[in-house]
């Protein structure tokens, strides 16, 4: 992988975290699916627009989606009570699924798009990346 997602330890996360058990299954779903279509968007703006604009707009969706991850991970971790119980590994397999494919986009970008990303946000580990 190019890079390791991990929930952040913030005193944020502790003293203000939602309450992860008020939502339904499918708008948990809806999560991963709305982390794959912002990422998505971010692809489809660097390819269309090769201005410098275009890559600063996709480098936003980027790490858009990038933070979306992270707060699925914390629904992954401190979700509770789940309506039924292959629901829950379903979303923990949907959210590997991203993160694996969302990994090997990243691990096949170029030199140049990679510290452009981490410019802007987003923590891709480029030695691993290029080493891969």
């Amino acid at each position: 992988m190019a890079y390791e997602l991990k929930p952040k330890r913030s005193w944020k996360n502790v003293l203000f975290r939602p309450d992860y058990n008020a939502y339904t299954d499918e708008e948990l779903m809806s999560e991963i699916v709305y982390c794959a279509s912002v990422a998505a968007i971010g692809g489809l703006t660097m390819l269309s627009d090769k201005s410098y604009r275009g890559l600063m707009t996709a480098a936003v969706h980027f790490n858009k989606s990038y933070k979306l991850y992270f707060e699925a991970l914390n629904i992954a971790k401190y979700r509770k009570k789940w309506q039924h119980p292959i629901c829950k590994t379903q979303f923990e397999m949907g959210l590997k699924l991203s993160l694996g494919i969302s990994s090997l986009v990243f691990s096949f970008a170029p030199t140049k798009v990679a510290k452009f990303l981490t410019i802007f946000g987003l923590n891709t580990n480029l030695e691993k990346a290029l080493a891969e």
